[in-house]
């Protein structure tokens, strides 16, 4: 399996894989990270690894993951975190490769001081990754729910830091196909990496992945000294891709118009924890964004609980002249907001509010008469208000007119 990716053999692969090759049980750290330095490197993902790492390479430089992890986010923008950048899989990193740097630094051959200068470069790498991380936590993240208490947050990160490094799961990763797409894309292997994106989950979440992938490595490519085609190659290959996951959309829209809208909005965990809205805004993916489902969803979202397909324009404006009116328009249900993305404090207010209603339930109608009969003086005060002010218009109005004879 090993040899035919590394020499692109996209029908052996295949082959392998229909006879029962688990890739599951194949791609383990070091395989993938070997995938990535005995292949024929792409010359655009070697700048960019030099250029995250902010230093000239040495010719035979072994990339690691956590520099393809860099790369990735690099590439990818605004807050994605790589799974390869994070601290539980560098604690199961640097277990797997520390005996090997160990006896590195003090073996006195002639590698030795290529390995130094690796060893020194991933250090630099970790602080400057840190650091630029450190700074995302503190700016990203203004409001956090102050509702458990320092002890249960410490043994809530301890038991997240907790990692079985003698598991031999916790070296292979629970999604290899993902994995094997980025690697492939990486790699500027099309074909490999739509042969990839076929198998596994989360296929419009892939599409969008590879489509910001190639179009991020198609900008860095123009940017380099380099005159060749690969800039427009791998444009060509993001549209190509592009065009997968508006296919997909359109297919699940007309399958199911609600599952489709939650599909958008549902949070990836193995994506950095984003949507594949956000995957399509940040990959300017204009003809995704512009699909009846994604338009439906975002009006649906701009308006609220207020239902428009039985509310027409009228029965608004009618309730802005007017505001007794207000009692005229329908609302959805809950069901029927379903598919609407809720951020954490409202899912938290939420559910306050259910355990409350559900404890005092006597108290919560007697509060809903006491707000609607208040709610009904203030729409009769505005409205006597509002009268008064339009007949004293109009009487001034006649009184001037009077007055000027007309």
């Amino acid at each position: 399996m090993l040899d035919a990716l590394v020499m692109d053999r996209v029908e052996f692969v295949k082959l392998l894989i229909e006879n029962g090759v688990s890739m599951h049980r194949f791609l383990t750290i070091t395989r993938l990270e070997e995938l990535y330095n005995t292949s024929p490197t792409n010359p655009t993902l070697f700048n960019l690894v030099r250029d995250v790492k902010q230093g000239n390479l040495p010719p035979n430089y072994k990339m690691t993951l956590i520099d393809i992890g860099l790369v990735i986010e690099y590439l990818m923008g605004g807050t994605y975190r790589c799974n390869y950048t994070r601290k539980r899989f560098r604690i199961i990193y640097n277990n797997l490769h520390g005996n090997s740097r160990r006896s590195g630094r003090h073996s006195t051959g002639p590698g030795s001081h290529l390995r130094k200068s690796q060893d020194s470069f991933s250090i630099q790498a970790d602080k400057k990754e840190k650091t630029r991380h450190n700074h995302f936590i503190k700016t990203a993240q203004p409001y956090k729910p102050k509702l458990e208490s320092e002890t249960d947050q410490s043994k809530k990160k301890a038991k997240e830091e907790i990692v079985d490094i003698d598991d031999p799961e916790t070296r292979r990763f629970p999604y290899p196909f993902n994995e094997l797409l980025m690697w492939a894309v990486l790699m500027n292997r099309q074909k490999m990496s739509l042969f990839f994106w076929q198998h596994g989950e989360e296929s419009m979440a892939k599409a969008l992945v590879a489509c910001k992938l190639c179009r991020s490595m198609g900008y860095e490519a123009k940017k380099s000294d380099v005159v060749d085609d690969t800039s427009q190659e791998l444009k060509d290959y993001s549209n190509e891709f592009g065009t997968l996951a508006v296919d997909l959309l359109e297919q699940s829209f007309r399958q199911d118009e609600t599952m489709a809208m939650k599909l958008l909005t549902y949070e990836l965990k193995n994506w950095s924890n984003s949507t594949c809205l956000k995957l399509a805004v940040s990959s300017r993916l204009r003809p995704f964004v512009a699909h009846t489902c994604t338009q439906l969803l975002l009006s649906d979202m701009w308006m609220g609980r207020l239902n428009m397909r039985k509310n027409s324009w009228y029965k608004v404006i009618l309730s802005i002249l007017v505001p007794p009116a207000i009692l005229l328009l329908e609302y959805k249900t809950k069901a029927e907001m379903s598919h609407i993305p809720q951020s954490q404090d409202a899912h938290q207010m939420t559910m306050e509010d259910s355990e409350h209603n559900f404890h005092n339930t006597t108290d919560n109608i007697q509060m809903v008469r006491i707000n609607m009969t208040e709610f009904i003086s203030s729409v009769i005060l505005v409205y006597v208000v509002f009268s008064y002010l339009t007949v004293s218009v109009l009487a001034s109005t006649l009184v001037l007119l009077r007055v000027l004879g007309i």
